[in-house]
């Protein structure tokens, strides 16, 4: 199977090349066509460093080669796991009309994080070229720093709203705690938290909270605190500020943590009390269980 992915991936770039190559010889019949003079223009001037070219391909396929286990990964153990979430998020929380969201963050290397966070904001989130705030937020959140980080393993949600992009940094000290899933991570406990609803406050056009009203800016910084967020770039990027908050961490096959299972909710009453609690852990067990297991669900 690896040895099929490793074909594919080098037929790719090696098409690439290909494909570079052939432009630099084909000749502009027709001006009006100004994207395809454009990248012709771009190639001519870059084509005769052919070095660079393979140099820069070879690296490339190496990087994603050593990374195939996530680009190209057997979905039977995900998809498995993400159907027991879909099953839980029915049996607790069955009204479709209040949104409610599980997520399973896993620790992932700089490296892999750098990948999941450019093919879901500028690959699959093409999109987001079009839009000058949103792409600029995006850039300010990418992951420069060389760390381990929270990435989204599997999500659910009710009704229906996905945003894969979301990441946080792995804390190494209480100072590096930035989110309700760094703060589960760090305390190694469940954590519970009902934050003000913020929800109806636009944050998109303001570059600091004091730009606020004076009662938004008390809902904004209360939130902040109480959800452990530190900046006003982390809380704008986070796509659904919810109101009720439960986390907790998930451990290996050797009892260090390597998961958080978070929910989010925007129920009026915080559905997370001491009956749902007890009856939900059995469920988060199973699913650590499932991750552990090496190899596939079969």
């Amino acid at each position: 199977m690896k040895s099929i992915r490793n074909l594919i991936i080098n037929t790719i770039f090696s098409g690439l090349i290909v494909c570079l190559q052939y432009m630099k010889n084909i000749s502009i019949e027709n001006e009006a066509h100004t994207l395809l003079n454009y990248i012709y223009y771009l190639n001519n001037h870059l084509i005769e460093y052919n070095i660079f070219y393979i140099f820069l391909s070879v690296i490339i396929i190496s990087i994603i080669q050593i990374n195939a286990n996530f680009l190209l990964p057997s979905q039977v153990k995900r998809k498995f796991i993400l159907k027991t979430i879909e099953e839980v998020l029915k049996i607790f929380f069955d009204n479709k009309n209040i949104y409610t969201r599980i997520t399973i963050f896993k620790k992932t290397r700089w490296v892999n994080t750098i990948f999941i966070y450019i093919w879901h904001n500028f690959i699959k989130g093409i999109g987001n070229f079009c839009n000058k705030k949103k792409l600029i937020l995006i850039l300010k959140n990418f992951p420069f720093r060389p760390n381990y980080y929270f990435t989204i393993y599997c999500r659910t949600s009710s009704p229906k709203q996905l945003n894969l992009s979301t990441i946080f940094a792995v804390p190494s000290s209480q100072s590096d705690i930035d989110s309700i899933v760094a703060k589960a991570w760090a305390e190694m406990t469940p954590i519970r938290k009902t934050l003000p609803n913020i929800e109806d406050i636009d944050l998109s056009s303001i570059k600091s909270i004091d730009e606020l009203p004076r009662n938004k800016k008390s809902k904004v910084n209360k939130y902040m605190q109480q959800g452990y967020i530190k900046s006003l770039n982390k809380l704008k990027v986070i796509d659904r500020k919810s109101i009720h908050y439960y986390a907790t961490t998930m451990v290996d096959s050797e009892d260090d943590p390597s998961c958080v299972f978070i929910i989010d909710n925007n129920d009026t009453k915080a559905p997370f009390d001491d009956e749902m609690l007890p009856s939900l852990s059995p469920f988060i067990r199973f699913i650590q269980n499932a991750i552990n297991r090496k190899g596939d669900m079969l």
